[in-house]
């Protein structure tokens, strides 16, 4: 995914990173290479991504802007996508997704705190969300298909959001503790 991100986007991009999971695969495959290309909430709080996408959009139009979050990120700010069409924003947001709040199902096991109830997230449609605000929206399965769909986003004027079916850990979940 990164890989494809790195030889598609601009160099002048401007990425938005939500998806702290993929931090190190992120950095070993795509390059920033100009001043305030990269944008990080400190302390890794969720929910500022695709607002904050948009914001950055919005304050440096002539960049390219590149959202990626997980499908439970998005689920924080998910009405900025309306602040896009609005503002004819061309934010291209990406989405990784595995059906959960990963990140939080790791403290959860990190921390023995589980089971937590609703950190999966099955029959979320991110692309039926985007459309419903507006958002041109796609989904993608292979890296042929990523290719096409961030190339043609980026290059848009209007916003768009593109679903990645993304496996991060085919390992089963570790047993919980319980008592």
């Amino acid at each position: 995914m990164f890989t494809t991100l790195a030889e598609v986007v601009p160099p002048e991009s401007v990425i938005v990173n939500e998806a702290y999971r993929q931090q190190e695969q992120f950095w070993a495959r795509v390059p920033v290479e100009h001043p305030g290309g990269y944008h990080l909430a400190g302390a890794g709080g969720l929910g500022f991504g695709m607002a904050g996408a948009v914001g950055v959009q919005l304050a440096q139009p002539r960049r390219p802007v590149i959202a990626i979050l997980g499908d439970g990120a998005i689920q924080y700010t998910v009405q900025a996508l309306w602040s896009a069409v609005h503002h004819r924003a061309p934010v291209t947001v990406v989405v990784l997704n595995n059906g959960q709040y990963a990140i939080l199902h790791d403290v959860e096991t990190r921390v023995g705190a589980g089971p937590v109830p609703g950190l999966r997230l099955p029959g979320l449609d991110p692309v039926a969300i985007a459309r419903g605000y507006g958002v041109t929206a796609t989904r993608v399965h292979t890296t042929r298909e990523l290719r096409a769909a961030l190339t043609s986003a980026v290059e848009s004027p209007e916003p768009h959001l593109i679903d990645v079916a993304f496996v991060d850990d085919p390992t089963p979940d570790p047993p919980r503790r319980t008592g």
